[in-house]
């Protein structure tokens, strides 16, 4: 592992090259689909409606069924399975999202480097500034949580309270800020942020360690552990901590030694959690890509070169179309799309441009609106329509944003 060094001026992630398709999209074609996607989000404030918000509803909320673990759960898929949104009536208002502004910071300063006069710089800039103003409650470190109540299968979350997932995203786009102003204010509220990770997430046992989701709850999830590992690194990479790049390379140690023979993770290790799915396998993939980038440790390359073809070879269709589970073509989640986007950039094969493009091509065909949005999700027989603003449109802003730059640094 390599002795850490304060950033250069012009530290950044490392761009993969990628053979860009005749037949593929022009990159002004991208820049137009990114414009329209924008001013969607730009027009609704960046707030929106979410898959999971059903516990928002001010009808459910007036309902004793409300403290009741299984009536929470068929009221957050009753909302996120209906082709029809149903939020009007249940009382459901937009809001915004602290994941959703992380990653549309992290977009439009992508954005600034190939436009620095659009205003996609201060665009960024505002929506760190809300961040700053609205982290989560109880929390002494840099943190946030989502903006509803949340039940999964393992946990209930109230909202606002902080997550390893929401926090991580945040951090990301301070460090991306960081990257191009080099302002310290924007290093040390990431900073704090690795912080909560290591005094409220991470979990000792067994000589070894993982970072876990929300605290006092130990859930065992192999995408909140590698992105946690990923984010140590980078911070690591600019404040010359050892002990960063050591907690980190224990996460990942965690998580490796977990791969199955065929080259998969199942989402956690709990028996409730042994679904296997496209985009938290992709955001596997690329948190191993990003903690081997910053830490400069190949030691987890074959098991990552594993992982990534067992995800090439089980999670698409034969017309390009990402599959949710391996091992059916429905649905089709626009989430998908975006993190197949990023893992053929971040992985960069030989073949990777020719698959983005089959991949956004089909996107455009089936779950673009022509008012400018993405869709949900394409099942066989119907289309959920709903544009939702973190699970949909900040998604595909970051990863067409981040398609766009990688175009512009090798066209």
């Amino acid at each position: 592992m390599r002795t850490p060094a304060e950033p250069t001026s012009n530290t950044t992630l490392a761009v993969r090259q990628i053979a860009w398709p005749s037949w593929a999209l022009r990159v002004e074609e991208i820049k137009e689909i990114i414009s329209r996607l924008a001013t969607h989000l730009r027009a609704h404030d960046f707030a929106g409606h979410d898959p999971y918000d059903g516990l928002s509803s001010r009808v459910f909320n007036k309902l004793p069924l409300k403290n009741w673990k299984l009536a929470r759960l068929v009221m957050i898929h009753l909302n996120k399975r209906s082709p029809l949104n149903l939020r009007s009536i249940l009382g459901i208002s937009e809001a915004r999202n602290p994941k959703c502004i992380a990653l549309c910071a992290s977009s439009f300063l992508k954005l600034s480097r190939d436009d620095p006069n659009g205003g996609h710089y201060e665009t960024a800039l505002q929506l760190l500034s809300w961040l700053l103003e609205h982290q989560a409650r109880n929390s002494h470190d840099a943190s946030w949580g989502y903006n509803f109540d949340w039940q999964s299968r393992a946990f209930f979350a109230p909202k606002n309270s902080p997550n390893a997932v929401c926090t991580i995203f945040a951090a990301n786009a301070f460090l991306d800020a960081y990257d191009i102003s080099h302002d310290r204010a924007y290093l040390d509220v990431a900073r704090s942020s690795c912080e909560f990770l290591l005094t409220d997430l991470i979990v000792r046992q067994k000589g070894g360690l993982h970072f876990r989701y929300i605290p006092a709850q130990d859930t065992q999830i192999h995408n909140v552990n590698l992105l946690a590992a990923a984010l140590l690194s980078r911070t690591a990479a600019y404040t010359g901590e050892k002990r960063l790049f050591e907690v980190g390379e224990q996460a990942v140690w965690f998580s490796a030694k977990r791969l199955r023979e065929d080259g998969y993770w199942p989402y956690g290790e709990a028996a409730n959690q042994a679904w296997i799915d496209h985009y938290h396998t992709g955001f596997n993939l690329v948190a191993l890509s990003r903690y081997e980038m910053y830490s400069e440790d190949g030691q987890f390359s074959t098991a990552a070169r594993k992982a990534y073809h067992f995800w090439d070879s089980h999670f698409f269709g034969p017309n390009g179309a990402p599959r949710f589970y391996p091992d059916r073509d429905y649905p089709v989640d626009i989430h998908c799309i975006a993190q197949a986007i990023l893992t053929y950039l971040e992985y960069a094969a030989v073949d990777a441009g020719e698959k983005i493009a089959s991949t956004l091509r089909w996107a455009l065909g089936n779950m673009w609106s022509p008012l400018g949005y993405f869709y949900f999700q394409r099942h066989r027989l119907y289309t959920i329509r709903i544009p939702y603003a973190r699970w949909g449109q900040a998604w595909m802003l970051y990863a067409l944003s981040s398609l766009s730059n990688t175009l512009a640094e090798h066209g």
